[in-house]
């Protein structure tokens, strides 16, 4: 079930990928990112709410929380979020503007993932939802509806 969760958290959006704004700051020309989102972000706590769309029964209802280093997201300045966990690394790609985090395995930001990202200088709230394949055997998938929210503390070294 763990290995599920991390599974469908890392596809649909990333798992967890936090943002920060230490002061105000004006995007890069290419729009891509903000110098206060630029940093390493350590996520406390994600919330999971997966349901099937169309019934609306739940299928899982976990809160997940990550202990110190368990879960770090580093968002560097040329738009990429490197996720290190428990299993690895992955690289994926981001842009934030207003409010909005846009996650996509992509470099050209093809089929992001958007979240509305709440932002301080030492703490980042991300929540969204998000409609995936979930396969049931090999010939049967079910749209599941992904509710998430995810809470981070910045990492000052």
């Amino acid at each position: 079930m763990k290995k599920l969760l991390f599974t469908l958290a890392s596809v649909a959006f990333l798992s967890y990928t936090m943002t920060s704004c230490v002061k105000d700051e004006e995007p890069t020309d290419n729009n891509k990112t903000a110098t206060g989102i630029v940093g390493k972000w350590n996520t406390d706590e994600m919330n999971l709410v997966i349901s099937d769309s169309i019934t609306g029964m739940k299928l899982i209802d976990t809160t997940v929380v990550y202990g110190q280093g368990e879960m770090v997201q580093e968002f560097t300045e040329d738009g990429m979020v490197i996720t290190t966990d428990v299993e690895g690394s992955d690289t994926t790609y981001y842009t934030y503007n207003d409010g909005k985090l846009l996650l996509s395995d992509m470099s050209d930001m093809s089929d992001p993932t958007e979240l509305d990202a709440t932002i301080t200088a030492t703490e980042a709230t991300m929540t969204g939802t998000t409609y995936t394949l979930f396969p049931v055997d090999p010939t049967t998938f079910l749209t599941v509806k992904i509710d998430q929210r995810i809470n981070a503390t910045r990492i000052t070294e």
